[in-house]
């Protein structure tokens, strides 16, 4: 089953574009401090009374917005973040393309290395070419032929470009579970913020 849906699901660098960006930094910061500023204010009254030049003014102190559905956004994006760092394939982190990982001097044993890793231990039995062949060939950057000459018997020999676009996207598409979580994450995410903005428009829309 997983065979049939890796290639359906965003890989490891389309779900690096949402988790990776900084304003989710801002997220996890309001996922830690949101329930402490809720406590803050649960003592604190709705409403607030103030004298100013003998006018009686009322200051509305409740949250603009219902928090726990922000703080139900910045939680599950903060999940899809820790899942993201905890099971992305760092090779997908160290080298962009195959100049990148020139340029670092490694050679088609240190690929060899990461294949193997990548490989769930129930396949390690079959091999590396054995478990690269489930792959649906629509995931890989080489052609059909590339990668047949990729697995051949040059596979981690001198001429490692092929072999590396061949690990690289075998990276970008593993794991599937774990990627499957973060996009269930990021959904949820997207809807809860979704939601808050929909009902803060219709706010101002009744009030205009």
């Amino acid at each position: 089953m997983f065979n049939a849906i890796r290639g359906w699901v965003p890989n490891w660098n389309s779900i690096a574009k949402i988790v990776d960006h900084k304003i989710w930094n801002l997220a996890f910061l309001f996922f830690v401090l949101m329930p402490i500023i809720a406590l803050f204010m649960k003592d604190i009254p709705d409403q607030i009374s103030i004298s100013i030049n003998e006018e009686l003014y009322t200051l509305n102190m409740t949250l603009p917005f219902k928090w726990w559905v922000l703080y139900f956004s910045a939680l599950t994006i903060s999940i899809a973040k820790i899942i993201y760092s905890a099971f992305s394939p760092p090779f997908l982190k160290e080298y962009v393309d195959f100049e990148d990982f020139k340029k670092s001097g490694r050679k088609g044993g240190y690929l060899q290395k990461v294949a193997h890793e990548l490989i769930p231990f129930w396949s390690k039995k079959g091999g590396i070419s054995s478990y690269i062949k489930k792959f649906d060939n629509r995931i890989h950057t080489l052609n059909e032929s590339g990668v047949e000459h990729a697995l051949g018997a040059n596979l981690w020999g001198s001429k490692t470009e092929p072999s590396f676009w061949l690990v690289y996207d075998v990276a970008n598409y593993s794991r599937v579970i774990p990627r499957i979580l973060c996009v269930v994450c990021i959904a949820f995410s997207a809807i809860s913020f979704i939601y808050i903005s929909i009902d803060k428009i219709r706010l101002v829309l009744s009030i205009i």
